[in-house]
C-alpha cells in the first residue's frame, strides 16, 4: 500500500468544501466566468484590523452578496455547530445586524448564492448533511424572509456547490460535488428553468468521492468547464471540458491525490484562469493555464500540511502577489507572497497562528474600496478582518428601517419551539391537545369541585358546562384553561378551572426494526403515542431499546412529508453529538435496520467522521481500511495513540497503533490486521496509562454488546462523560 493511497484512506470526510469564493457565484456579478475571482483581493496583513469574533459556533462555509439589494454586503455562514445558515445584514459601513437562522436544522456543507428564480433577489443554495441532506434551495421573498425552494436532491452527502449557466438557456443552474461513495459520487448538474424547478441531471461523472467544484471557461471557446477536486482512493483533479449545452468531454487529470478547496485567479495576469486547490496533507498546489486546454503545475508555496482553502491577496500597495490559506492543522490563516521570479516566502503574524478555519471569501464590508476578509472558524465562528482604513466591525445592531423577520421565516431555532406534538410557553413545552384526547377539567365553585372527563371529538370540539362545541384541536393545557376560565366566566363569578390530560389518543409515532421485544412490558416494533416533546433516544429506550443486531449507525426517522432523516447512535455517546438526537414528530416512521449477515464485523470509534460498526468479508481487514470506513479520522484527532482493544469485556487486550509512523515513514508494522470484533478507537488527546483506557472505553464494550441496556442508561452514568471528554 503506497503512502499516498493510505493518506486517501484517512482523508477525514469532516473536512467539506465550500467550493470557489462566492462572491463570484453571486448570479449576473460574473457574466464571464462564473465561480471565478475576477481580480487579486487587495488584503494588506500588515493593515487589517481584526473585527472579531461576531458569532460562536463550527462554521466551514462563507459567502458575501447584497441579498436586499440595499447596496450594501451581507454576510451568510454554514455551519455544523449550531449547524444552520446565519444571516447577518450589512450597512455598507462595517456594521452588522443581529445573526438571523434559516429555519431548518443540519450539518451545512458548504454555500453559493444566486437568483435561482430570477425575481431579482439572491437566493441561497446549500449542501447539507444530518437532520437534513442533499441540496437546499431557500428563495429570497425579500424584507429578510426566506422561503424553501424545490430540492433538485435531498438524500447524499454533497460537499461543494456552484451556481453557472452551463448549458446557455438563460437559466442558472446547479453544480455539486458528491462525496457520499467511491460508488455513488461524482460531480452532478440539474439544469433549472429559471423559475425554481430543477428539468433535468446532467453530470460528467457519478464515480469517485468529490469535495468541491468550480466552474469556468478554462480554455475561452464559450463554453462553461468543470473542475473537480477528487478525493479518497481514487481522488485527482480533474477537468471536463463543456461543449456549451450540458455535455462533457473525458476527464482530463491533473494530478492524484486528496483535495479540498478550488479557486480560480489569473496568478501570471496572461488572460488565463488558474486553479488553486488546497490538499490533505500535501500542502497547496497552483496549476497554470497555458490556454491550450494544457496545464502545467506552478511552484508551491508548501507542500506540507492539510489546508481546506486558498485564494490569491495583494500583499501590498506595491501589488505584491500572496497566497492566503485556511489551515486545517490548526495552524490559522497562513500567508505567503512572493515577487517575480523569487520563491514563496511565509509572512507571519498578520492573521491567527493557531486554529481550524475553513472557508474565507473576500468583499468590501465598510465601502472603503478595499477588500475585507471573512473567514469560517470551526470553533470561534464568523471572524472578519477590515482592510487597510478600516474600523472594527459593529456587529449585533438592527439596521434602520429593515424589518424583522416574522416568526417561521427565519427564526432557526435549532430545537423546534413547537411542532404538531407540543408548544413551548414560557419555556415549558406544552402538549397539544387534539381528537381522541381525553381530557379531566375541574371547576372549581368556592370550595366545591366539579370535575369530568372528556373525550376530545373527531373534530376537535368539547363541550363542558355552558360552553358548548369549542374546537380546542392544538390547544395547550395552559390556553384551553385561558379559554374555560373566560368563557364560564360569563356565567360565573370567578371561576377557577384545572386542566389536564388523561389520556394521549391523537398523536403518534410507528416503531419498526430491530427493536427489543419484552415479555414484561409494552416493547417491540408497533405504534407508540406521543405525549409531548420527545426525542428520539427517548422513544426508542420506551420501545424496548435496539436488539444486539441493530444497525445504530443508520437509524432512519421518516417524516409525513416523506423526508428522511439518517441519525447516528454512536455519534451520541462517543461526541456528545446530541444533535443527533433529534425531536419527534406526529407521524414519524422510526426504522431501526439490522446489521449485515456476515460473519466478521469490527468496530471503529473515537474521532472519526462516521464511528459504529462496520462488516467485512474475509478473514481480516486491516486497521487503516476499518478507519477509512469510518471516514476518515477528524481534525480533534491523536492518529499516533490509536488504540485496537480485542478480547471480551473482562480481559481486553490493547494494540497501539501509530497512524503517522504509516504516513511519515511507511512503516506497515502500524497496518494491524483486524479481526472479528475488533474494537479501534482514535482518541482526542495522548493515551498515557492503558488501565485507564480500558476503564474509560468500558461503556462502549458495554454497548457492543448489550445496546438496549446501554441505550436505557445513558445520561445518567456518569462513565459516559468519561469516555466522551478523555482520552
Amino acid at each position: 500500500m503506497t503512502t499516498l493511497h493510505i493518506r486517501n484512506l484517512l482523508s477525514h470526510r469532516s473536512f467539506y468544501l465550500f467550493g470557489l469564493v462566492l462572491l463570484a457565484f453571486v448570479w449576473g456579478g460574473c457574466a464571464t466566468y462564473p465561480g471565478t475571482i475576477q481580480k487579486e483581493n487587495v488584503i494588506s496583513p500588515a493593515t487589517v484590523t481584526s473585527g472579531g469574533l461576531f458569532s460562536s459556533g463550527k462554521y466551514r462555509a462563507i459567502a458575501l452578496a447584497d441579498l436586499n439589494n440595499d447596496g450594501s454586503l451581507d454576510v451568510v455562514g454554514g455551519s455544523a455547530s449550531p449547524g444552520t445558515v446565519a444571516v447577518w445584514f450589512g450597512d455598507g459601513r462595517g456594521g452588522l445586524s443581529e445573526p438571523e437562522f434559516l429555519p431548518f436544522r443540519g450539518d451545512v456543507r458548504s454555500l453559493a448564492i444566486a437568483d435561482i428564480d430570477q425575481d431579482g433577489k439572491k437566493d441561497i443554495i446549500c449542501t447539507a448533511q444530518r437532520e437534513s441532506a442533499g441540496i437546499l434551495v431557500w428563495l429570497n421573498r425579500g424584507n429578510q424572509k426566506w422561503e424553501r425552494g424545490a430540492s433538485p436532491v435531498e438524500a447524499g452527502n454533497y460537499e461543494g456547490v456552484a451556481v453557472a449557466d452551463v448549458n446557455a438557456d438563460g437559466a442558472p443552474d446547479i453544480i455539486a460535488a458528491n462525496a457520499t461513495s467511491d460508488d455513488q459520487g461524482g460531480i452532478q448538474v440539474w439544469f433549472g428553468d429559471g423559475k425554481g424547478n430543477w428539468i433535468a441531471e446532467s453530470g460528467p461523472t457519478v464515480k469517485g468521492v468529490y469535495m468541491d467544484v468550480a466552474v469556468a471557461d478554462l480554455d475561452r471557446d464559450g463554453a462553461l468547464d468543470l473542475i473537480g477536486a477528487g478525493w479518497g482512493t481514487y481522488g485527482a483533479l480533474r477537468i471536463w471540458f463543456g461543449d456549451g449545452t450540458g455535455g462533457w468531454s473525458p476527464a482530463s487529470e491533473l494530478e492524484k491525490g486528496s483535495y479540498y478547496g478550488l479557486t480560480l485567479a489569473d496568478m501570471n495576469a496572461d488572460g488565463n484562469l488558474d486553479i488553486l486547490s488546497a490538499t490533505y496533507r500535501g500542502g497547496i498546489r497552483i496549476f497554470l493555464n497555458q490556454g491550450n486546454s494544457s496545464f502545467y503545475r506552478d511552484k508551491s508555496p508548501v507542500n506540507t500540511g492539510s489546508f481546506w482553502k486558498v485564494i490569491p491577496i495583494a500583499v501590498d500597495d506595491g501589488g505584491a502577489r500572496g497566497l492566503l490559506a485556511s489551515s486545517l492543522d490548526a495552524g490559522g490563516l497562513m500567508v505567503w507572497h512572493r515577487k517575480e521570479g523569487s520563491d514563496w516566502l511565509q509572512v507571519p503574524g498578520q492573521f491567527p497562528s493557531a486554529g481550524s478555519y475553513y472557508g474565507m471569501v473576500a468583499g468590501d464590508l465598510n465601502g472603503d474600496g478595499r477588500d475585507d476578509l471573512c473567514a469560517a472558524s470551526y470553533g470561534q465562528g464568523i471572524k472578519v478582518w477590515l482592510g487597510k482604513g478600516g474600523d472594527v466591525v459593529q456587529t449585533g445592531r438592527k439596521l434602520k428601517g429593515k424589518e424583522t423577520s416574522s416568526p417561521g421565516t427565519s427564526s432557526g431555532e435549532l430545537e423546534p419551539q413547537e411542532n404538531a406534538v407540543y408548544k413551548t410557553v414560557s419555556g415549558i413545552s406544552e402538549y397539544k391537545i387534539g381528537p381522541g384526547d381525553v381530557i379531566e377539567i375541574t371547576l372549581w365553585r368556592g370550595i366545591e369541585k366539579t370535575t369530568e372527563e372528556i373525550q376530545v371529538r373527531p373534530n376537535g370540539t368539547i363541550s363542558f358546562g355552558f360552553v358548548e362545541d369549542l374546537n380546542i384541536n392544538g390547544f395547550t393545557v395552559s390556553r384551553l384553561d385561558e379559554i374555560l376560565t373566560k368563557r364560564l366566566g360569563e356565567f360565573i363569578r370567578q371561576p377557577r378551572v384545572d386542566v389536564t390530560v388523561k389520556k394521549f389518543d391523537s398523536k403518534f409515532v410507528t416503531m419498526i426494526g430491530a427493536i427489543t421485544e419484552s415479555p414484561n412490558r409494552r416493547s417491540g416494533p408497533g405504534k407508540y403515542e406521543l405525549s409531548g416533546k420527545t426525542t428520539l433516544m427517548e422513544m426508542v429506550t420506551k420501545a424496548g431499546g435496539p436488539t444486539q443486531e441493530a444497525n445504530l449507525n443508520e437509524v432512519t426517522v421518516r417524516r409525513k412529508t416523506g423526508r428522511s432523516i439518517t441519525v447516528d447512535f454512536y455519534k451520541i455517546f462517543t461526541q456528545k453529538d446530541l444533535s443527533q438526537n433529534i425531536i419527534l414528530d406526529d407521524g414519524d416512521l422510526i426504522f431501526i435496520p439490522t446489521l449485515s449477515k456476515e460473519a466478521n464485523r469490527v468496530y471503529v470509534f473515537g474521532e472519526v467522521e462516521k464511528p459504529g460498526v462496520y462488516p467485512f468479508s474475509g478473514t481480516h481487514l486491516s486497521v487503516f481500511d476499518a478507519i477509512s470506513l469510518a471516514g476518515g479520522v477528524t481534525v480533534f484527532a491523536k492518529e499516533n495513540s490509536t488504540k485496537v482493544v480485542r478480547g471480551d469485556i473482562t480481559r481486553p487486550e490493547v494494540i497501539s497503533v501509530s497512524l503517522g509512523k504509516l504516513l511519515e515513514t511507511g512503516d506497515r508494522t502500524q497496518n494491524v490486521a483486524l479481526v472479528n470484533k475488533d474494537l479501534v478507537y482514535v482518541p482526542r488527546s495522548f493515551v498515557g496509562d492503558v488501565n485507564r483506557f480500558v476503564k474509560q472505553i468500558t461503556p462502549l464494550m458495554r454497548l457492543i454488546i448489550y445496546p438496549a441496556q446501554v441505550i436505557n442508561e445513558f445520561g445518567t452514568a456518569g462513565e459516559w462523560t468519561n469516555l466522551t471528554t478523555a482520552p
